[in-house]
């Protein structure tokens, strides 16, 4: 899948094109009115229109961790694994955030 993109919104213009049949949408624009900005639909290879039931399968989620109270788990689409930056963040006010590739002893990362 080509990863060009023009108009600098962060959204594949490939992906956009196919999915959408546009370029005018920017990534904080939610077409389908489920709360999902088309930015993290794209990032996790969604599908916009119609919203897809199987949109919440692929969206990151907390499970029990083996090692930790909890764990993120998230795919990451080979296609997109080096266009985007799936970095996770961690906050304990949402106004200052940390994020993964920082050392903490909230996380540990595996490949």
């Amino acid at each position: 899948m080509p990863t060009v993109v023009r108009d600098a919104d962060g959204m594949i213009d490939y992906w956009k094109l196919s999915k959408l049949n546009s370029l005018a949408m920017t990534g904080k624009d939610d077409p389908a009115g489920d709360g999902l900005p088309l930015l993290i639909i794209n990032a996790c290879d969604l599908a916009p229109l119609p919203p897809d039931a199987n949109n919440a399968v692929h969206l990151p989620k907390l499970v029990l961790g083996a090692t930790s109270p909890f764990t993120l788990t998230y795919r990451v689409p080979l296609g997109l694994l080096y266009h985007f930056a799936f970095i996770p963040e961690i906050s304990r006010d949402l106004q200052n955030w940390l994020q993964a590739t920082l050392p903490s002893p909230f996380w540990s990362t595996t490949k």
